[in-house]
């Protein structure tokens, strides 16, 4: 809170941008040091509260323009809640970056965020989340084609084969590049 940050703001350490109403550090290099100053722990927990703050502060319609600033803090906080509900959205938040990252050719980027979806939702899930699965799995495929892992990609395209429950998805799933 302002009160907690008063002494900070009083020896200019940190600074009040009047515009935005947000804090920031004097100095970069301030910053990364209280930052390696935290634990661990304390680390992945500010990094989760700082990734629901901006999912809360951030519109429906912009959370694409904001995607990688989102993960980028929810990947780090996220093992504070792999049994949580939020998963799923996290795992679909790691896919919009995937597709994102492979809009600008940055396949290795894109492997990722599609290996963090991977990670975030159990191979069991498929009945639960068909949609989001089918479309992570389709994409890590083509991605791993992308980056001339062939072998990676037509496993990933064979799972997505064997849980398909509509032609359309079986196409897609052949359609990818092998």
């Amino acid at each position: 809170t302002a009160k907690e940050l008063d002494p900070a703001l009083k020896s200019g350490i940190i600074l009040l941008d009047s515009q935005s109403n947000t804090y920031k550090f004097l100095n970069p290099r301030v910053r990364e040091t209280a930052y390696s100053m935290l634990d661990e722990v304390d680390r992945v927990y500010i990094h989760l509260k700082l990734g629901r703050y901006l999912l809360q502060q951030t519109k429906p319609a912009q959370i694409e323009e904001q995607i990688f600033n989102l993960v980028k803090h929810f990947n780090i906080g996220k093992k504070l809640f792999l049994v949580s509900s939020f998963t799923p959205r996290l795992a679909e938040f790691n896919l919009i970056a995937a597709k994102k990252a492979k809009a600008a050719i940055a396949y290795e980027v894109a492997a990722n965020y599609l290996n963090i979806a991977l990670e975030l939702l159990s191979p069991f899930e498929w009945q639960e989340h068909y949609n989001l699965k089918s479309n992570i799995y389709l994409e890590a495929s083509e991605i791993q084609y992308l980056q001339t892992n062939f072998t990676f990609a037509q496993q990933l395209a064979d799972v997505v084969l064997t849980q398909a429950k509509t032609v359309f998805i079986k196409t897609n799933a052949y359609i990818t590049p092998k």
